[in-house]
């Protein structure tokens, strides 16, 4: 999982001042090398594929509930509508087809902030790290290797000193997590449609 891509950015410039005073250097950690040495990747993409699984359940009653309204007013009108019920039915079916594209839209959003809190957490966890780490080093900041950093000597690369520190003291996403894992619903209006009669 490029975690990186993920966040859209926001991990592009990941600075943090260690207050080492005196100290002008720049300390360098790929955060995908990390995720993914301390299979922080894989929690990542099975708490997202969950709350996919999630959001798409809640999809399916919101279209369980919009044909359940629409089957009902068809019923009323029996086997030969009049004009005039055939077009209010058709606005309601198309009234039905617009809230489900809100919900479906609402949950598209909704699968992106989760996605993005849960790597925040993860980035949370690395950054007191790779400070402390930066800091012994005599740096005053920390990038990310990203597309941004056009080179850097692998002697200012703390990578491999994050990724040990991080297993040795058993940070874990999954023990942040349990627990935390729900998501809120679609918050599109899934009320019955009304009759437009």
């Amino acid at each position: 999982m490029k975690i990186r891509i993920i966040l859209i950015g926001l991990l592009a410039t990941f600075v943090s001042a260690c207050g080492h005073e005196g100290a002008g250097g720049i300390a360098v950690m790929d955060l995908d090398s990390i995720a993914a040495a301390t299979g922080q990747d894989d929690v990542i993409s099975q708490r997202v594929q969950a709350a996919g699984v999630q959001l798409n359940a809640q999809l399916e009653q919101v279209v369980a509930e919009l044909q359940n309204t629409l089957e009902t007013e068809r019923a009323k009108y029996g086997d030969n509508p009049t004009l005039e019920q055939q077009q209010n039915l058709a606005q309601l079916a198309q009234q039905a087809q617009t809230e489900f594209a809100e919900a479906e839209e609402m949950a598209r959003q909704q699968a992106t902030q989760y996605r993005s809190a849960i790597i925040q957490q993860f980035v949370d966890q690395v950054k007191p790290i790779a400070a402390e780490i930066a800091e012994r080093k005599g740096a005053s900041a920390i990038l990310t290797e990203s597309p941004a950093v056009f080179w850097h000597d692998s002697n200012v690369d703390i990578t491999d000193e994050v990724i040990a520190e991080v297993r040795a003291r058993g940070i874990s996403l999954d023990s942040m997590l349990d627990g935390d894992d729900e998501i809120d619903q679609p918050a599109a209006d899934t009320a019955p449609v009304e009759n437009a009669n």
